[in-house]
């Protein structure tokens, strides 16, 4: 599955040939074989070259992982299986802590799943901007609209101060806040000065200061 972020697997000690089914959020070239404390407790006791695992589904978000992980354990039976490491047949432990991660965000394009994993470094988890779905779809992040525009507030194609009538008004036209307040965005406070205007505005002993540059607008 292109463009997965976390995936199914399950683990066999090579030795006793007991199993155990699990999921991870990452890559399969991570290092990882499970937990519980019987499985802890043989990979220190064989080895864990003693051990191999192979995946056994791939998901695009972290929100079907519980669900994807739940059913193969329920395939096996693992909780009644002597054969499986794991005491449940229902996944979820653990996955609110990582949905809920003060650190990570929602993703801004679906506002809907959690941001992709990128990788895991001195203990610290580095996110994706995105969520794994997203980025699969090649979808792209919008821009923040700027104060102004939230309020409502839109560039003249002409100059407010001399005239100059633009083609390329995202590119030749600025707003300045004419109070100096970048947080004033009333309409009275806002003009639209193109870019000559705006070098003798500034040069200037007035307060009018220019709204930060926001990427497209």
């Amino acid at each position: 599955m292109k463009g997965y972020i976390c995936f199914v697997y399950e683990t066999t000690n090579k030795i006793t040939g007991k199993k155990y089914i699990g999921s991870h959020i990452g890559a399969e070239s991570d290092i990882c074989f499970g937990s519980g404390l019987a499985l802890t407790r043989d990979i220190k006791k064989y080895g864990v070259e003693n051990f191999s695992r192979i995946t056994l589904e791939k998901a695009l978000t972290i929100a079907e992982l519980p669900g994807l992980e739940s059913k193969w354990l329920h395939s096996v039976d693992a909780k009644n299986n002597t054969t499986y490491y794991n005491k449940t047949n229902i996944a979820g432990i653990g996955y609110n802590k990582v949905v809920t991660d003060k650190d990570r965000g929602t993703c801004p394009v679906c506002n809907v799943n959690p941001v992709a994993v990128n990788y895991k470094s001195n203990d610290k988890i580095r996110y994706r901007s995105m969520c794994g779905s997203c980025i699969a779809k090649g979808k792209s992040i919008k821009p923040i609209p700027p104060p102004w525009y939230k309020a409502g507030y839109r560039k003249k194609n002409k100059c407010e101060k001399c005239g100059f009538l633009s083609k390329l008004v995202n590119k030749q036209i600025t707003v300045f806040h004419v109070d100096g307040n970048l947080k004033n965005t009333d309409t009275f406070n806002l003009k639209s000065i193109c870019l000559n205007c705006q070098v003798e505005v500034l040069n200037s002993n007035v307060k009018w200061k220019p709204s930060p540059l926001t990427p497209d607008f």
